[in-house]
C-alpha cells in the first residue's frame, strides 16, 4: 500500500511520498504512472521525501516523463509547510540536490523559503555561452534571453506581451535547444511594472504549468539586474497565481507564497491501481 498527500502551490501541483523511513525511490514507471492524469493521480512533479542527516528531509523531485528535476520552489514551500504542520514560525530545512533551502511558515498556509544564491556560471547552468549573462539569441522574433541556475537551468526573455508568445511551440523549442545541454526551463517575461512582472513557464520535462517558484527567482533576479524592475522586493505575476521575490545582490534568493493541501490518498493494489483519494480536512 502506497500513501500520497496532493498539493499545490499557485496551481502548480505534486504527489508527495513520504519515504522518511528510507523506503527505495520509485522507478520511472511508477513515476510515469503517478503522474499521468487520466491514469494515476496527476501532477506536474512527483515529490519523494527522504531521510538526511543535515536537513529535515531530502526532496527528490521527478518529471512526469520520469526524469529527475534539480529544483522546485513551490514544492519547496509545499514540504515546508507540510513538514512544520503548518504552524506558523516553525523553519524547516530541505537538501535538494546539493542546495540545503531553509523555509519559514509566515501565515495561514503560507511559507517564505530561501532559495540560495542565483548561479550565473555557464558551465554550472549549464548553457554554451562564453562568459556569464550573456545575450542568448535563439529566434528572430525573440528579444535574447539571459540564462541562470536556481539549482536547475532557466532562461528568461522579456518581451512586449507574454500573452501573445505561443508557448508550446516556442517554450518546447527552445527547452530542447542546442544551447542547452541539459535542455531548460523557459520564462517569457512581460513588466507591468516599477516591480511588477507577469511571467508564462515552459518547464523542463513538464510543459506548460500554471506556476514555477524557481522561475519566478529566476525573473526576478534577472529582472533586476537588467534594470526592468528597482527592486529589492518583485512581485511576480503567473496563471495560477502571485509569488513575492526578495534579492540582493550577492545575498540569497527569498521567494513567497500560498501552499493549499488539496487531498491524501492511497494506492492499494500495485503500481498501476487507481488511487482511493481521502479528502483532507
Amino acid at each position: 500500500m502506497l500513501t500520497f498527500r496532493k498539493m499545490h502551490g499557485l496551481g502548480n501541483d505534486f504527489v508527495i511520498l513520504d519515504h522518511l523511513s528510507g523506503q527505495p525511490l520509485p522507478d520511472e514507471t511508477m513515476v510515469r504512472h503517478l503522474c499521468n492524469r487520466h491514469t494515476g493521480v496527476g501532477c506536474d512533479q512527483l515529490i519523494v521525501l527522504r531521510p538526511h542527516a543535515q536537513t529535515d528531509a531530502e526532496m527528490v523531485i521527478f518529471n512526469p516523463d520520469g526524469s529527475r528535476a534539480g529544483m522546485c520552489g513551490n514544492a519547496a514551500r509545499c514540504v515546508v509547510w507540510l513538514l512544520a504542520d503548518g504552524e506558523k514560525g516553525r523553519r524547516i530545512t530541505l537538501a535538494v540536490g546539493p542546495r540545503m533551502l531553509e523555509g519559514t511558515v509566515t501565515g495561514d498556509h503560507l511559507v517564505e523559503v530561501d532559495m540560495g544564491l542565483p548561479d550565473f556560471t555557464p558551465a554550472n547552468i549549464p548553457v554554451l555561452a562564453d562568459k556569464p549573462l550573456a545575450e542568448i539569441h535563439i529566434k528572430a522574433e525573440l528579444p535574447s534571453g539571459r540564462a541562470v541556475s536556481m539549482g536547475n537551468p532557466h532562461v528568461a526573455f522579456f518581451v512586449p506581451d507574454a500573452e501573445a508568445v505561443p508557448l508550446a511551440e516556442w517554450g518546447e523549442e527552445i527547452e530542447h535547444h542546442s544551447a542547452f545541454p541539459n535542455r531548460v526551463n523557459v520564462e517569457f517575461v512581460q513588466v507591468l511594472g516599477e516591480n511588477h512582472l507577469k511571467m508564462r513557464v515552459w518547464e523542463r520535462g513538464t510543459g506548460a504549468t500554471q506556476a514555477c517558484g524557481s522561475g519566478a527567482c529566476a525573473v526576478g533576479v534577472l529582472g533586476l539586474l537588467g534594470g526592468y524592475v528597482s527592486g529589492p522586493k518583485v512581485r511576480v505575476d503567473m496563471p495560477g497565481g502571485t509569488l513575492s521575490i526578495t534579492w540582493r545582490d550577492g545575498h540569497p534568493v527569498l521567494m513567497e507564497g500560498p501552499v493549499a493541501d488539496a487531498f491524501a490518498g492511497t494506492l492499494s493494489a500495485g503500481v498501476h491501481s487507481r488511487p482511493a483519494a481521502q479528502a483532507v480536512a
